[in-house]
């Protein structure tokens, strides 16, 4: 199994390049009132989101990345970060969303930013391949 490194440190990059402007300026407050938060709330400690959230980007990306496997095009590269991002991601929240009860603006924004993140964690395995 060959990891293409360089590729796992761009998609990782990536988690945050997405997600700052997603769960910020894009929809932030439309993510805040339908997760029931506010802005005033005290969140966990910063160093753990974001260290948890690069581990686990990290582990997405090696994922991703033995998924697409070595040399991709961008065509199978963005192809095969759809997939994962719609039908694997996406339909987890589904079922998790489903029976937790939450909002369907919800997970329109945390189903949506996960399809985004793998399309583009897809199609920079399609560029370096």
């Amino acid at each position: 199994m060959m990891i293409n490194w360089l590729g796992v440190a761009l998609c990782t990059l990536a988690v945050f390049v997405i997600g700052g402007p997603w769960y910020g300026p894009i929809f932030g407050k439309a993510w805040l009132k339908a997760s029931g938060l506010t802005a005033e709330m005290k969140t966990p400690h910063k160093g753990m989101v974001f260290g948890g959230a690069a581990v686990a980007g990290v582990i997405a990306a090696i994922g991703l990345g033995v998924i697409i496997g070595p040399a991709p095009d961008l065509m199978r590269g963005l192809h095969f970060g759809l997939l994962a991002g719609i039908c694997l991601v996406t339909m987890s929240f589904v079922i998790n969303y489903l029976f937790a009860n939450r909002s369907l603006a919800l997970l329109m924004i945390d189903g949506g930013y996960n399809i985004v993140l793998f399309a583009a964690m897809g199609a920079i395995y399609g560029v370096l391949g």
